[in-house]
């Protein structure tokens, strides 16, 4: 429970943000283009907070925090106040109308802009590409790759944390690239390169990890099977397992490290389990029978971390003045490409659906990325605006993109399409993302519940 209310919280926090900076960019640049506004809304549906500011504008909170809308004065309307006819949206000019719709998506890529330059400043972290060496039957095992040796380059492009490796897989997949070379360093300082297959697989499912569809395997410390703690009521405790014993055994299989214990868990497809343990000094034998949470088996048992031991595992970059500006801008030009590349896959079928994500899921990643860490949550509250606005400049009618495109109609045809027909185009607009919302939520009920 306290799970669900912290990712609605972090959601809210996100969709807040990114969608009040969506609709000032409209309200500001229509105000600042002689356009009378009526209302401006945070969310859909019955006002929650409403007041009336100056020029009779009304400010409101909704209480469906799923968008936001600005109402401008419009004839089409009948919402214009008597001698305000000149501040009707739909007597502007063209370039004026099409300025304060591009405004809403124009402030979302400032925002990520600005939201990545103070990830930057806060120190972008992640954990080192260290990988572990490839198992004999590995597509790996060829190469001479030994454990704790670091990538430090895909395609010549340097990265310095897992999630670099995995964004630079992508983009050389949607970029329909077949091979990859990548440079690693060895413990010892030495730095060699190997070509691999990059397979079209990795587009095809949210599950489908790059780096594992590459071959490669993140190195781990190994931990030592001591519980550090227990859930309260879990299995472990239940059966009479305490903290700091050791595990020995699960089911007569000698048990070495923590990793152990989480593979034989996920194997033994929830049967009952004789787990054995050293406690002060004796061996103890107990029956335990994991419960199954999210999908996966749990004894309801912790590790006892060793902090030294993740040491080496931690890339930090923090940048300052300059450098986190141009940060946070290649950051939000390499994400809007990568944004791009993704919807054109998906277009064409190369891309699998299922990587549409709805607001469960968001809500979900938006709690994780709070719980990690500041520079976590801006990186993910910054991708999320670059997608927020990707997705409105898409050319869908009652989008942002879709209104646009309208204008560019109209300026070759020299009016305006009749009522008739824009309201045709409308409802199709709205069938569409009607459609788009259904396989968001669709996938989202088939992920949290298989």
């Amino acid at each position: 429970m306290l799970d669900l209310i912290w990712n609605v919280v972090a959601f809210l926090g996100v969709i807040g943000v990114l969608v009040t900076f969506h609709e000032a960019g409209h309200f500001w640049v229509a105000r600042w283009l002689g356009v009378g506004v009526e209302q401006f809304s945070i969310g859909f549906g019955p006002a929650i907070f409403k007041r009336v500011g100056k020029e009779n504008i009304t400010y409101q909170w909704a209480a469906i925090p799923l968008g936001g809308y600005v109402k401008m004065y419009d004839r089409r309307n009948e919402n214009v106040p008597k001698g305000q006819e000149h501040k009707a949206f739909d007597t502007k000019p063209l370039w004026v109308r099409s300025a304060v719709v591009a405004a809403g998506p124009l402030a979302n890529f400032i925002l990520a802009v600005v939201i990545y330059a103070l990830a930057g400043m806060v120190g972008v972290r992640g954990v080192a590409p260290i990988v572990e060496a490839p198992a004999a039957d590995s597509a790996l095992a060829g190469y001479s790759i030994e454990a704790q040796d670091r990538i430090v380059q895909v395609n010549d492009e340097p990265v310095n944390t897992w999630t670099d490796v995995r964004i630079a897989l992508i983009d050389l997949a949607l970029d329909d690239q077949t091979e990859v070379d990548v440079a690693l360093r060895s413990s010892d300082g030495g730095q060699y390169q190997i070509t691999l297959p990059l397979s079209p697989a990795l587009l095809e499912s949210t599950d489908n990890d790059p780096i594992e569809q590459l071959g490669f395997t993140p190195w781990a410390p190994k931990l030592a099977p001591m519980i550090g703690g227990l859930a309260p009521g879990g299995a472990a405790e239940m059966a009479g397992l305490k903290a700091n014993d050791l595990v020995l055994s699960l089911d007569d299989q000698p048990i070495e490290s923590w990793s152990d214990i989480v593979a034989f868990l996920q194997a033994s497809e929830g049967a009952v389990l004789k787990v054995v343990v050293e406690r002060d000094g004796q061996s103890q034998q107990f029956d335990v029978k994991p419960a199954v949470v999210d999908g996966r088996y749990m004894l309801g048992i912790q590790a006892r971390p060793d902090p030294s031991l993740y040491d080496s595992l931690q890339a930090k970059t923090t940048y300052r003045g300059f450098d986190a500006l141009n940060y946070g801008v290649d950051k939000t030009i390499d994400m809007t490409v990568l944004t791009l590349g993704m919807i054109k896959k998906l277009i064409v079928g190369e891309a699998s659906v299922k990587n549409i994500s709805g607001p469960v899921t968001i809500a979900q990643v938006a709690g994780q990325s709070a719980e990690m860490g500041l520079d976590y949550y801006l990186g993910f509250m910054a991708l999320l605006s670059v997608s927020l606005a990707v997705f409105n400049l898409m050319p869908v009618p009652v989008l942002d993109g879709g209104h646009l495109l309208g204008y560019l109609v109209e300026a070759i045809r020299g009016r305006p399409l009749s009522e008739r027909t824009q309201g045709y185009v409308q409802q199709l607009g709205l069938v569409v993302i009607m459609m788009l919302t259904f396989l968001a939520l669709f996938n989202d009920f088939t992920r949290f519940a298989g």
